[in-house]
């Protein structure tokens, strides 16, 4: 199973979160105001396992870090951008433990191993407010 294909089940896997405005599975130059809350999904480090001692199937483990950019640091009032996050941290993971093989045959499991919290995550020059998720695909 291919990277993009990975990235295109994540993507519409989260297409229904209540707030997310825009997903990316290839890196934008910019994130604009409009398409704030953005979820930009990228492929992380991957480990590979042969599954027997003379098959030829081989089983693939990567990371993907889905970087939620909510609001920019300077817009808004005092704490507005932060309470803008917050929903996220339970909203992504309710999203992604419903999919565990993220509706893909060749995806083994799917698994949300942590999120870094609320901080500042810089993106093109801009400073955002936002959460970085990890999640662990096993896939053949």
């Amino acid at each position: 199973m291919s990277i993009s294909t990975v990235k295109a089940a994540l993507a519409e896997t989260l297409a229904g979160v209540t707030g997310l405005t825009s997903i990316y599975t290839t890196a934008p130059a910019n994130l604009d105001n409009a398409e704030l809350p953005a979820l930009v999904i990228f492929a992380g480090a991957g480990q590979w396992q042969r599954t027997g001692l003379n098959q030829p199937m081989v089983e693939e483990r990567r990371t993907y870090l889905l970087n939620l950019y909510v609001q920019a640091v300077q817009a808004g009032a005092y704490g507005e951008a932060e309470a803008a996050v917050e929903p996220f941290l339970s909203r992504i993971p309710a999203a992604l433990g419903l999919a565990p093989r993220l509706g893909e045959t060749s995806v083994l499991l799917a698994t949300l191993t942590a999120d870094k919290g609320i901080s500042v995550m810089p993106y093109g020059g801009v400073e955002y407010l936002g959460v970085e998720f990890t999640v662990e695909v096993e896939m053949v």
